[in-house]
């Protein structure tokens, strides 16, 4: 007996049968996907099926009656249906597709081949080369039919530069030319950087007017970091941008005296981090005050004596009042007390008499 594997996939198939010095009615009747192909004067007839399909894996003989004085001949030959797998898939996920994973993170995937005779053999690779650590015996089910699918698992436990790796299931069958695969990339979350503030450190100095560029950039990190400005706690730009391995969200303003004082924050975070990561200055700006307002009585008597005041508005650093009557220096008191909106105001107190008409600068 002889033994055929045939591939689903073929079309048609050819048994060969030579008989001697034989008459032959070629016409097979209710099989109609079977057909003989006959050359009498060689004793050859061929058995042809057309579209091989599961129902034609069986026994299959070649018969000649007896002659006179002759026995029956005949021969066998077994056919064997091989059926590749109808689908490769890691389950859950397409070809190509990323899987995300926090370092540390365990994760089993799924391979199947399905619908396949006789069962598909399937092996891990990493980056091209074959994992066989945390990996799980292939298993077998029957499917319609005696197709066969196949499952295997992969349990992912990830640490840094694992991350970018591809993941392939790769299926070999004999009814294959050759293997097939299918792959997924893995994505190793983790935090970003500690975000770090370029355009100002505390103890810099800048005047009102100016222009300032806070720049944060947090590096490392995937994803990226978010990055967020706050001005005293007061969000105030979420503008960032990410490119090769960094986050940056530049912050640019001119300087008023309201900046005097103010914490410029940044917050950095992504899908990672439990709180964000956090970087800040806190602005010293320089600025002279707007206004000088002098107030006290608007009449007096000769003799009287009488004391007026002197206000500035805000500024930093504190201004320095000083009195002067008739060109002579006056001695005054003098307070500072810090302004709402920022800065320092100063007040100054002076006492005169009045002997006759007197100018003040």
């Amino acid at each position: 007996m002889q033994m055929f594997d045939l591939s689903s996939n073929e079309a048609n198939v050819c048994f060969s049968c030579m008989i001697a010095s034989m008459c032959f009615d070629a016409a097979i009747p209710g099989y109609v996907r079977y057909s003989m192909i006959v050359d009498a004067s060689k004793g050859i007839y061929n058995l042809r099926i057309h579209n091989v399909q599961m129902d034609d894996e069986a026994e299959y003989q070649c018969q000649v009656g007896p002659a006179p004085n002759n026995q029956p001949i005949r021969a066998h030959a077994k056919v064997s249906v091989i059926v590749p797998p109808k689908a490769l898939e890691i389950r859950g996920y397409k070809n190509g597709s990323t899987v995300e994973m926090k370092e540390g993170q365990k994760l089993s995937i799924q391979c199947l081949a399905k619908n396949s005779k006789p069962a598909t053999q399937l092996k891990w690779l990493r980056n091209g080369i074959e994992v066989t650590k945390d990996t799980t015996p292939l298993r077998e089910e029957d499917a319609v039919s005696s197709l066969k699918t196949t499952t295997t698992s992969l349990t992912l436990s990830p640490k840094l530069d694992d991350n970018g790796a591809i993941y392939s299931c790769v299926g070999e069958h004999k009814a294959l030319s050759r293997p097939i695969r299918t792959n997924v990339f893995l994505s190793v979350l983790f935090p970003p950087g500690p975000p770090q503030i370029e355009g100002y450190h505390d103890g810099d100095i800048v005047q009102v007017g100016d222009k300032l560029n806070l720049a944060c950039i947090s590096r490392g990190g995937n994803p990226p970091a978010r990055l967020i400005w706050f001005r005293n706690d007061e969000q105030v730009d979420v503008t960032y941008s990410t490119g090769g391995r960094e986050a940056t969200n530049t912050h640019t303003f001119t300087v008023g005296p309201k900046d005097n004082k103010a914490v410029y924050k940044c917050e950095a975070s992504n899908v990672v981090t439990n709180q964000p990561l956090i970087s800040s200055v806190r602005l010293n700006v320089l600025f002279a005050p707007t206004k000088v307002t002098i107030t006290g009585p608007k009449e007096v008597r000769v003799g009287d004596s009488i004391t007026l005041s002197c206000q500035t508005g805000a500024s930093n650093p504190p201004v320095e009042v000083s009195w002067v009557v008739d060109g002579r220096p006056m001695m005054s008191t003098q307070s500072v007390t810090e302004d709402a909106a920022g800065g320092w105001v100063t007040s100054s107190n002076v006492t005169v008499s009045v002997s006759r008409q007197v100018n003040l600068l």
